[in-house]
């Protein structure tokens, strides 16, 4: 799938420039269309799982995995690897996949591959614009329905 670059692959994206499709037709596309996306769901064993309480639609003010859209050319790793490093500016140690979550939203429908993330103890979360506070839960939320790999 392209060539390596330490545990990243980066799956085309030397040879070709991502463009992301212009807002008014991404806007039409999801109306009609699932977007595949990832979460990253950070995991500690004392401690449970560390969510993020989101700023923007479609899960304002709920506390959430971090994650978003997968882009063209991008595996779902590299994806996930992005996605934290853009919202919490940290770099996962290990990260295995868990399962899938199918969310309909009001505004659109999102397919997200799930990955189980480990931080180093050293991982200091710097919060973007997308997510106001975090904290760690012993359970997942009832309104994020994990369907694990061996359950599909």
């Amino acid at each position: 799938f392209g060539p390596r670059h330490g545990s990243i692959t980066f799956c085309f994206m030397y040879c070709m420039p991502m463009k992301l499709a212009p807002t008014n037709i991404y806007k039409e596309l999801v109306k009609y269309f699932p977007r595949l996306t990832v979460d990253v769901l950070i995991r500690n064993n004392k401690l449970g799982y560390l969510l993020f309480k989101r700023n923007i639609s479609p899960s304002k003010g709920k506390f959430w995995p971090i994650g978003g859209t997968v882009y063209r050319g991008e595996t779902l790793r590299s994806a996930a690897i992005r996605k934290a490093k853009e919202e919490v500016g940290v770099r996962p140690r290990s990260m295995k996949p868990a399962g899938i979550i199918n969310v309909k939203f009001t505004e659109r429908h999102d397919i997200s591959f799930v990955f189980f993330a480990i931080l180093d103890d050293r991982s200091k979360i710097k919060l973007s614009e997308q997510n106001s506070e975090y904290k760690w839960f012993k359970k997942l939320p009832a309104h994020y329905r994990l369907i694990k790999f061996e359950n599909i």
